[in-house]
């Protein structure tokens, strides 16, 4: 009577990686199954190429489970098939053999040498529209990214140089970082990598750039004569309480918040609230209409969406600068 093949196998792989760098240092095969451990033989398929015949350390009896020791995959950081035949011989008579599901295997390529010789030069800072422009240099026999970490502390990669470059002149380092107008520190570092990883990023000293000044909030003619005045709601809460005096503040905030969910309440069903010389709060609907996502046309269904139109005299008073009615704009 012929011997019985292992059965039920479900293989499986994983990287091995060391806890400290979480690099990659080997591979690790896998297999649950049933087998006789005394005859049972494993041949590994790698590429479509017979590694040979490989041990295999029990790991677990229930439910059956078992390593595969001594299957080498190339050290390339590329992707290979896997394939294991199992079977039984007890040296007199051999069963048939049965394959597993293909697995697939990298090893990750070692990380590159850190990038030396980084250094920065400042070959001309931001004038007005005129760009700033820097020199990067290093040595590495790989290709590298090129980093800039702004004053903000955002790091970002702004190129991606061959292995055979060696410098890069690079312009509006200054669009990242605060935009204020002022000299801060710009850090440009250099990182070698190849398809698995890559080696430390290397920064050369910083350097000094002056940012644009696209964030600074110019003063307007309001606030250069001291006439504008920037509330907060609690600064705007205060002020109301001090209108009644005679009122308990609390009461006074109940009422104006109590207000105003009212007419959100009133717009969200699709109604309107009018305040004379203060305008008009409404409900607007969109209109069905038919738009082309993903591939393929679709109807997008009407909403409703918050609307504000502000009355005349609220609009002229803005203009003039002090606070009109609607009946005083609509005598003008």
């Amino acid at each position: 009577m012929a011997i019985d093949a292992p059965s039920n196998i479900v293989a499986s792989v994983k990287k091995v990686k060391d806890p400290l760098t979480n690099l990659q240092t080997g591979v690790e095969f896998t297999t649950r199954l049933d087998f006789d451990p005394a005859t049972l033989k494993i041949e590994a398929i790698i590429d479509g190429v017979s590694d040979g015949e490989k041990t295999f350390t029990t790991l677990s009896n229930y439910p059956p489970q078992l390593r595969i020791d001594g299957v080498t995959i190339p050290r390339d950081g590329l992707s290979h098939p896997v394939v294991f035949n199992f079977w039984h011989d007890d040296g007199t008579e051999q069963s048939d053999t049965v394959a597993s599901s293909a697995l697939v295997a990298t090893f990750d390529l070692e990380p590159p040498a850190d990038p030396t010789g980084v250094a920065v030069a400042v070959l001309r800072d931001r004038s007005g529209d005129i760009p700033d422009q820097i020199q990067v240099v290093w040595t590495s026999d790989e290709d590298v990214y090129i980093v800039c970490l702004d004053n903000e502390g955002k790091k970002r990669n702004v190129a991606v140089m061959s292995e055979t470059e060696s410098s890069v002149i690079l312009e509006g380092m200054t669009k990242y970082g605060t935009s204020d107008g002022q000299q801060h520190e710009y850090r440009l570092g250099v990182q070698a990598y190849n398809r698995s990883t890559a080696s430390n990023l290397v920064y050369a000293a910083p350097v000094l750039l002056t940012a644009d000044d696209s964030d600074v909030v110019q003063p307007t003619p309001d606030d250069i004569a001291g006439t504008a005045e920037y509330m907060t709601s609690a600064a705007f809460n205060a002020w109301l309480a001090e209108q009644y005096p005679a009122t308990d503040p609390a009461t006074v905030s109940a009422i104006w918040n109590a207000a105003l969910v009212k007419v959100k309440d009133v717009i969200a069903k699709g109604g309107s609230v009018s305040l004379p010389d203060f305008g008009l709060f409404k409900a607007k609907w969109s209109t069905e209409k038919t738009v082309f996502r993903n591939g393929q046309y679709i109807t997008v269904a009407p909403q409703r969406s918050p609307a504000f139109d502000f009355s005349d005299g609220f609009t002229d008073g803005v203009k003039l600068g002090r606070v009109m009615t609607d009946t005083e704009a609509n005598l003008t």
